[in-house]
């Protein structure tokens, strides 16, 4: 029997020097390149999806989250003013030890804020007089406040939980200037 070896020519590649060092065929890298040049129109990429993908990819949060969150901010219309809003805790972001405090003040009201008051009086400022909103607590109003909040606390912190000690309170306060 006779064996026969055919030996093929090398095959020449296409010369696509322009698209050298990129995976995929000729048409791959050329779309690829298209889609490249799509981009940069826009110089610098979106803080925003930077910091989810980066966020995604140290593990703080899940693909579906960021997938989401950039869909929703997507839709937005630019300034919105919940975004605003959100974007003032804690500074701005230059203090986030504040975040947390500075969010459940924004989104809950205290009872305790009823019993303050602006009131307009004049002001000696370097000399001139001005009129100017200072905030007051009415003294009254708190004590009500905390009270109808808290009875049993406010009870036991004002008069030990023991009404007699009420008027002692009062008796004590006589000599007191305000």
């Amino acid at each position: 029997m006779s064996s026969c070896v055919f030996i093929m020519p090398p095959r020449r590649k296409r010369n696509h020097a322009e698209l050298e060092g990129r995976s995929g065929g000729h048409l791959q890298r050329a779309d690829a390149d298209e889609g490249a040049r799509a981009w940069a129109g826009h110089a610098t990429h979106s803080q925003l999806a930077l910091f989810l993908l980066t966020s995604y990819l140290v593990g703080s949060v899940s693909l579906p989250f960021i997938v989401q969150v950039a869909v929703l901010a997507y839709r937005e219309p630019p300034g919105h003013p919940d975004l605003k809003w959100i974007s003032g805790f804690g500074g701005g972001g230059s203090s986030p030890n504040t975040m947390r405090r500075d969010m459940f003040h924004r989104m809950c009201t205290f009872g305790i804020e009823s019993a303050i008051y602006s009131v307009r009086l004049p002001v000696k400022v370097f000399g001139l007089v001005r009129w100017t909103e200072l905030d007051i607590i009415y003294p009254h109003e708190l004590f009500a406040k905390l009270y109808a909040s808290h009875p049993a606390e406010f009870a036991r912190r004002m008069f030990d939980g023991k009404p007699e000690n009420i008027s002692k309170f009062w008796d004590s306060q006589t000599e007191h200037p305000n």
